[in-house]
């Protein structure tokens, strides 16, 4: 069975030709979840809809029987407001749960074709996740003009499927992954040499210098590191 695709629908047409958008390719289970996901956020918004029509029905109807008591106008107005809060609490975490399951699906794009160092499938999944935890929060899903969801770069707001090929193709990268892949390798299939001076606290090299030396550690007694 071949993989569904998305791809963001085309801008408004302007003047001189325009770039294909990129595709993004999921599994089958990929897909589906993210189906299922946008149409329960539709089933929110409709139960939103009807809870403020029937709000308003039920307002109408009570300034026509001035009759009734106060009380139990207020008393329906919390009812349909508590409602209207949980319907978009509800909302709002189906929305940051599609959101995250798009930036996930397109950063894992990105891996493809992609081999992470490791002389283990264990320590090479490590690795990709490692990668993963650095890239996720400079990244975020949106919409755009007509709606549609669209994953950026959180600071230049430049589509992420290219700010993430510049990312892992830069040599900063290269130390993930295996000489023979892509990341910022040399044309003659070997990464650059390590930085012989002391890294910052806190920067990427640091991290990943401490990582490293936790490989080798485990290794020499023995053990695997866990992911």
């Amino acid at each position: 069975m071949s993989e569904p695709s998305f791809s963001a629908p085309n801008p408004s047409p302007a003047a001189g030709p325009q770039a294909a958008p990129p595709s993004i390719h999921l599994s089958v289970e990929e897909y589906q979840r993210l189906r299922t996901l946008e149409q329960q956020l539709d089933e929110v918004r409709k139960a939103q809809q009807a809870a403020i029509e029937a709000k308003e029905a039920e307002r109408l109807r009570a300034l026509a029987e001035k009759g009734q008591v106060e009380e139990a106008l207020t008393q329906q107005r919390k009812s349909w407001e508590q409602k209207h809060a949980e319907a978009t609490a509800r909302y709002s975490q189906l929305e940051q749960q599609v959101h995250a399951e798009r930036k996930a699906a397109v950063i894992a794009e990105s891996f493809e074709g992609r081999s992470f160092l490791g002389e283990t499938a264990e320590q090479r999944a490590a690795t990709a996740l490692m990668v993963r935890r650095l890239l996720q929060d400079d990244f975020e899903t949106a919409r755009d003009a007509s709606g549609a969801l669209v994953v950026r770069e959180r600071a230049t707001g430049r589509s992420a499927s290219e700010a993430l090929r510049d990312r892992l193709d830069s040599p900063q990268f290269a130390i993930f992954f295996a000489p023979s892949s892509r990341g910022g390798a040399g044309t003659d299939g070997t990464r650059p040499p390590a930085n012989p001076q002391s890294s910052q606290p806190g920067s990427l090299d640091a991290i990943v210098a401490d990582w490293r030396s936790r490989q080798n550690q485990y290794q020499s007694f023995g053990l695997r590191p866990r992911g």
